[in-house]
């Protein structure tokens, strides 16, 4: 590890080709130590404003999404003007999981997003051996989305979402109440914990006040 680690994060390999040398930063896990010095080199280079339309930031992380903000800026400080001496890159499997695929290709056969091999697919983590996730192609939870399909994506997806309503269901148990919602009939019952009618937003039964207290251990 760097001797001065201010920035752990995750890169999102599917959201360019695996031909790609700069890979975006993954803004929904950013874990930072604050630093007054790297807040003012950000400050000035947002003020200097070197955002090519054909290159990105210096003209060296090319365009991508959310490559002007925070997914871009960051892997040009990090990755490109540090050359990774302040920063770590996680596992993507194990914290920030997107359930995204390993390969580029409709059919997973071809080149690893992360230019590796073996190239680590983490739509096969199992849930016990993932910290963190983050529901973007497994869409939210709330969403009551099945995912029956006969796939390795569909299969974690439905694992992650079941995970997050017992979480749901436990803490409203802390509420004292029963943790288990309304909707008998459908098919799906124990998969959502009742909180779920039918398929789509319009299914999902949020949670009701009056809201519980949920009792934290002080802290030392």
């Amino acid at each position: 590890l760097p001797n001065q680690t201010e920035f752990m994060y995750t890169l999102d390999y599917h959201m360019v080709s695996p031909h790609r040398e700069v890979t975006p930063v993954q803004g929904g896990f950013l874990l930072i130590r604050p630093n007054l010095q790297t807040w003012q080199d950000f400050k000035d280079i947002a003020k200097k404003g070197d955002y090519r339309d054909t290159g990105g930031w210096g003209g060296k992380t090319g365009k991508f999404w959310g490559g002007q903000t925070v997914q871009g800026m960051l892997a040009y400080y990090y990755c490109i003007l540090n050359k990774g001496n302040k920063s770590v890159e996680l596992n993507r499997c194990v914290y920030n999981n997107m359930v995204s695929p390993a390969r580029a290709g409709a059919n997973a056969k071809f080149k690893c997003y992360i230019k590796q091999d073996p190239c680590q697919d983490c739509q096969i983590q199992p849930v016990t051996e993932i910290a963190s996730t983050h529901f973007t192609d497994c869409l939210k939870p709330w969403l009551c989305q099945r995912s029956v399909a006969n796939t390795n994506r569909s299969r974690l997806c439905r694992d992650l979402h079941h995970a997050w309503f017992t979480v749901r269901s436990e803490m409203e148990k802390g509420w004292g109440r029963p943790g288990n919602g309304p909707a008998s009939e459908w098919a799906d019952r124990n998969q959502f914990f009742g909180y779920c009618q039918r398929g789509g937003a319009q299914g999902y039964q949020p949670i009701q006040q009056p809201y519980g207290k949920v009792n934290s251990p002080p802290l030392s």
